[in-house]
């Protein structure tokens, strides 16, 4: 597996072919817009799309800004 991206607002971890992808701008809620955030989005994704080391990708942030749904 090559090198993994270099992210600025996120946070890139791999394992057994899944990647997450976690936004890390808990700061200003995970906006994407003033951020570096969709970026780091289409970088991961770039990556990703150049080898095949990974076949699943999750996106998710910060549990205080992304609730867990109501049941």
């Amino acid at each position: 597996m090559t090198d993994l991206p270099k992210l600025i607002d996120a946070k890139l971890e791999v394992s057994d072919r899944v990647a997450m992808l976690v936004l890390d701008r808990d700061d200003v809620r995970n906006e994407l817009t003033g951020t570096a955030l969709i970026d780091d989005i289409v970088r991961t994704v770039d990556w990703i799309n150049g080898g095949a080391a990974v076949s699943v990708l999750v996106i998710t942030g910060l549990a205080r800004r992304f609730p867990p749904a109501a049941t």
